[in-house]
């Protein structure tokens, strides 16, 4: 039979259906409450943040922190700054407000500069802020940047066909990069949905492959389940796999020689990505030179059975 797993961290038991556990960008799809928050958890969201949210980020701060000294060198009144000429409240505003740009960046430009104690003061604390500010952005950009992040495509689909008298199911992958990758493992749970005593209970089986773990991952890489009698998807036909709202959890893990680390790669698929009776189409080919030409695009390409 399929080694079944009593729980692997997703929990069992639940009162009402839920979600798939696992999103397509491979982050858990999971809601906290409740938790307390750190100046690291910040960090650690600003690490794993999207660039566009990154980017939002960075130019807010830098804009609201020099808005907030130059509203302190606003209230200070007249004569706090020498070198401006004042008109309106406006272009008082404004020239403490680049004033306070050429302070947190350091450029002092020297047209403009704190008269008053306060002031002075101020500009102190400004310049410390901005020194800082300047530190943890710089961190934070190269920690983004030096983070090991693997590019693994995963074929959008699963399918499940029969072959020479057996029955397989098989999805694909590819490193979307053309650096080195070593010794990949594929870790692959399923996760059935029961419903016992109005109460839904999800069943786990670790799924058996053909080849869990390659020396090497040049190409791509057909993952395959040989469908069996010890197979959780033994008889199961479409509509099965529907009524038991079908999640495959798939873990990817190999060592990236680049950074020369070992990343992770998640993903998952419902009973919706099933395809029946079709075969991937071969993704690499020699060309004219003998060489071996790699053809992502053809990563979720497909034929019928008999073409």
């Amino acid at each position: 039979m399929a080694k079944h797993i009593k729980d692997p961290g997703f929990g069992q038991r639940y009162s009402q259906k839920t979600q798939k556990m696992i999103r397509r960008n491979g982050t858990y799809n999971v809601k906290r409450l409740g938790g307390s928050f750190s100046i690291k958890d910040f960090y650690s969201y600003l690490m794993g943040a999207s660039a566009l949210r990154f980017t939002f980020f960075f130019i807010v701060s830098f804009l609201l922190l020099n808005a907030l000294f130059a509203s302190l060198y606003f209230a200070l009144g007249e004569g706090a700054l020498k070198g401006t000429e004042s008109y309106t409240w406006e272009d008082d505003f404004i020239h403490a407000f680049f004033f306070s740009v050429q302070t947190f960046t350091t450029v002092g430009y020297g047209g403009v500069a704190p008269h008053s104690i306060a002031a002075n003061w101020i500009a102190s604390a400004n310049a410390f802020i901005g020194i800082s500010w300047a530190a943890l952005m710089a961190g934070l950009l190269f920690g983004r940047f030096s983070k090991p992040i693997p590019r693994i495509a995963f074929s959008e689909i699963v399918l499940i066909h029969e072959k020479a008298g057996s029955k397989y199911l098989q999805f694909r992958v590819v490193n979307q990069r053309s650096n080195a990758m070593m010794d990949t493992e594929a870790d692959i749970v399923v996760s059935f949905l029961e419903n016992n005593s109005e109460q839904y209970k999800k069943e786990y089986y670790a799924l058996k492959l053909e080849t869990s773990k390659i020396k090497f991952f040049p190409l791509n890489w057909t993952i395959v389940h040989l469908i069996d009698e010890n197979s959780p998807f033994y008889d199961k036909t479409q509509e099965d796999l529907d009524k038991l709202d079908l999640e495959i959890l798939v873990m990817l893990k190999g060592f990236d020689n680049t950074f020369h680390q070992t990343v992770y790669a998640l993903h998952s698929y419902d009973s919706k990505d099933v395809v029946w009776d079709k075969f991937f189409v071969p993704m690499f080919s020699p060309d004219d030179d003998g060489k071996v030409v790699l053809d992502l695009r053809l990563l979720n390409e497909t034929i019928s059975l008999g073409s």
